[in-house]
């Protein structure tokens, strides 16, 4: 018996499971007023940055490059 290769299933679903997930996070958000919106980015990104910076890639090379 033959197996049958997933490969383009899974490079489909991995391109295609981003954009549906931010453009869902797009719609939500453009739904909060102005004020609660701003605050919750902030803290969206500053969560996000933190995240990023703790997953160890670069160390301290990263940490001199981050925006302050």
């Amino acid at each position: 018996m033959q197996l049958h290769s997933t490969a383009e299933f899974q490079t489909t679903i991995q391109w295609i499971a981003p954009a549906i997930i931010a453009i869902v996070f797009i719609l939500l958000v453009s739904q909060m007023r102005e004020p609660n919106r701003r605050y919750f980015m902030a803290i969206f990104v500053g969560g996000a940055g933190s995240a990023y910076l703790s997953g160890g890639g670069f160390g301290k090379w990263e940490m001199a490059f981050a925006p302050r």
